[in-house]
């Protein structure tokens, strides 16, 4: 539903960036890596996409959730050039926590969940795609990242696992 991703993600950040600037506090967004898009528009040199960047002529409009937080991202990068303390962490694909591998309480909403319970449905996955590595960041380790960043200099951060499984780890632990 694109309006409740821009209620939430676009107009709930406008929402808060207010209070912030109103309370004189510092302002922690939670974005997604996936604002890097994954190809680019026509015409425009492919390139590497970094924590100095946000809009290099990426795609970024093609999916709903990827539009809602590329928007908040503007609304957040306005707001630090006009002198309010903020930082953007841009997370990874949220996992289970790595302590005890507690996941969400709906995995059935969540479309990677859903697209590995498909492939395992259909017992087939292209041999090229099993050592690719797959971003997955669990839940615990990247708060504990973020937190650890709240103070270190730099506007935006990108918090990945260092050391993602490949397609055919995820697959295994899966099944």
């Amino acid at each position: 539903d694109e309006e409740a991703y821009m209620r939430t993600n676009v107009r709930g950040t406008d929402n808060m960036l207010r209070f912030a600037r109103d309370a004189g506090a510092a302002f922690f967004h939670m974005s997604t890596c996936s604002v890097a898009g994954n190809s680019m528009k026509e015409g425009m040199t492919c390139r590497a996409f970094t924590e100095d960047d946000h809009d290099v002529g990426q795609v970024w409009e093609d999916n709903i959730y990827v539009r809602s937080k590329f928007l908040a991202e503007y609304l957040v990068f306005q707001a630090m050039d006009e002198g309010l303390n903020a930082k953007i962490f841009r997370l990874g694909r949220l996992v289970g926590r790595a302590s005890d591998g507690k996941f969400q309480v709906n995995p059935e909403n969540n479309a990677f969940y859903l697209f590995i319970q498909g492939i395992l449905q259909a017992g087939a996955v292209p041999e090229e795609a099993l050592g690719v590595p797959v971003d997955l960041m669990p839940i615990d380790l990247c708060a504990r990242e973020v937190l650890a960043l709240t103070n270190a200099d730099g506007r935006v951060f990108h918090i990945m696992h260092p050391d993602a499984p490949t397609f055919s780890q995820v697959l295994h632990r899966s099944g």
